[in-house]
């Protein structure tokens, strides 16, 4: 992930037993600047709560509109 140069969007479900959040804040530390990580509660590796798309939805448009 060192070698990315683009800006990084990570996600992680706080109950994600299949990857942990851990492992996304690993990530997150590897990867260069212009990054950021989000750990949505209640959420796990494949299956979402209900509101799981008004969670995510915003935090991923204001990503994209800070990079350009």
């Amino acid at each position: 992930i060192a070698k990315i140069t683009a800006p990084v969007c990570l996600f992680s479900g706080k109950g994600d037993c299949t990857i942990p959040s851990e492992h996304t804040m690993e990530l997150y530390r590897k990867a260069p600047d212009s990054k950021v990580a989000y750990y949505l509660s209640g959420q796990d590796h494949n299956r979402f709560v209900p509101d799981a798309f008004s969670q995510w939805k915003p935090l991923f448009e204001n990503f994209i509109q800070d990079q350009f």
